[in-house]
């Protein structure tokens, strides 16, 4: 699917459909969404100029300010940039937040530059429809059963990422590696990468 905003075409899989935006999305962002019967990931995407981005190559500072600015209900899952066969920069990060309808995972993809040293931000959220925590669940059983998980019950099961000795907020368990997307083809994490891998790909 070819979007276009401000002049700057976009790729978007097919499988997402557009939808009206609402009164939290940024002016002039188009809205897009994907569900099933067990997830729904919405994605919103809109224009910024470069004194709104974190330089392509200083993955450690997006990584750092997300250690210092996510909350206690929050958790880090990936970081990463690079360049696609377009030749265009990209600059990504994957968290989590845990609320009282469960996990919602969301992705925010920024790539450029376009004329007018604009770029095109992405962000997207996924969560569960049905079979809440049924990923989480396998994993856990499967990795208690190896021996990977203390006696506590956490520890092996959930760390960051990037620092081993980094404990604040809702840390990143097994579960949540790419690993098991395959497994869980259905589930919004497995998407969002999905998209994600799409995006570079495509753009």
């Amino acid at each position: 699917m070819n979007v276009v905003i401000e002049n700057i075409a976009i790729e978007l899989p097919d499988r997402y459909r557009q939808i009206e935006t609402n009164i939290n999305d940024a002016p002039g962002a188009y809205s897009f969404i994907r569900q099933t019967p067990t997830m729904a990931c919405i994605v919103s995407l809109y224009v910024i100029t470069t004194d709104k981005h974190i330089p392509f190559d200083d993955v450690p500072s997006v990584i750092s300010g997300l250690h210092h600015n996510l909350a206690d209900n929050q958790g880090l899952i990936e970081v990463n940039a690079g360049t696609t066969p377009l030749k265009r920069k990209y600059l990504y990060s994957i968290t989590k937040t845990r609320n009282q309808a469960g996990i919602q995972y969301a992705l925010t993809f920024q790539l450029g530059m376009f004329a007018g040293g604009r770029l095109i931000q992405i962000e997207i959220y996924g969560n569960e429809l049905a079979s809440f925590g049924l990923r989480e669940e396998a994993v856990y059983t499967i990795a208690k059963r190896n021996g990977k998980i203390g006696t506590d019950g956490l520890t092996g099961w959930e760390n960051d990422p990037y620092d081993p000795s980094f404990r604040h907020g809702f840390l990143m368990n097994l579960s949540e590696s790419s690993f098991y997307d395959k497994v869980f083809p259905d589930h919004p994490l497995t998407e969002i990468r999905r998209l994600k891998d799409d995006l570079v790909a495509d753009n």
